[in-house]
């Protein structure tokens, strides 16, 4: 009997990534107006102008002894420009990334507006993570396209692109305790700027 319980488990935490990015496009606060420009009914990848990531394409060992290495933040993301919002935005989840495979409960804590429920969610994750003493044992996601959509020099939106992959959750002593399976998703990411740095405000189904 013990065992008919495990795939209930597995099935509970799978998709967690998919979950926290699920909120509707209004939760970040900002001006209902606000939508992502026509794009094609079509899944297939972004151009390749705009699939660069380099932070998140270098994390992919799931190797027992690999440890994964904190993403430094970009010098670009600091700058309150186009180029510096995108910047920003592939930084938060390749900080993402680390936070649940080392896992890390700090790293985005001060990453996200506190009108964003999205990011409140996959930061408790994080959190989840280390008090449990469970990590991923693979990438959880890349971000394969950024493409701006509207916004001015305080707030920006862009749609995003992002590849889910097939990850593990594990326990301290190696037990798969859930799942996330791989998918596409579309995701509206807004970004805020405040004093001297970018912050997540909103992200919301594209």
């Amino acid at each position: 009997m013990p065992r008919a319980h495990r795939p209930r488990r597995l099935a509970v935490a799978a998709t967690a990534l998919a979950g926290a990015l699920a909120f509707s496009a209004c939760e970040g606060g900002g001006d209902p107006t606000l939508s992502a420009p026509p794009t094609s009914p079509t899944t297939t990848a972004p151009p390749s102008a705009t699939t660069s990531s380099a932070p998140l394409t270098t994390v992919t060992s799931s190797s027992p002894g690999y440890v994964p290495v904190k993403p430094a933040y970009p010098s670009d993301a600091k700058e309150q420009t186009r180029a510096g919002a995108e910047a920003f935005i592939r930084y938060y989840f390749a900080a993402l990334n680390y936070s649940w495979m080392k896992p890390d409960a700090l790293i985005l804590i001060d990453l996200g507006d506190e009108t964003c429920n999205s990011c409140k969610s996959l930061s408790a994750t994080a959190q989840e993570l280390v008090a449990k003493n469970e990590k991923y044992t693979s990438l959880p996601a890349r971000v394969t396209g950024i493409e701006y959509a509207l916004g001015d020099d305080v707030n920006m939106r862009f749609v995003v692109d992002i590849l889910q992959f097939k990850s593990e959750r594990v326990s301290s002593a190696g037990d798969v305790v859930g799942v996330d399976r791989e998918k596409t998703l579309k995701r509206i990411v807004g970004v805020k700027w405040g004093v001297d740095r970018w912050r997540i405000n909103l992200i919301g189904a594209g």
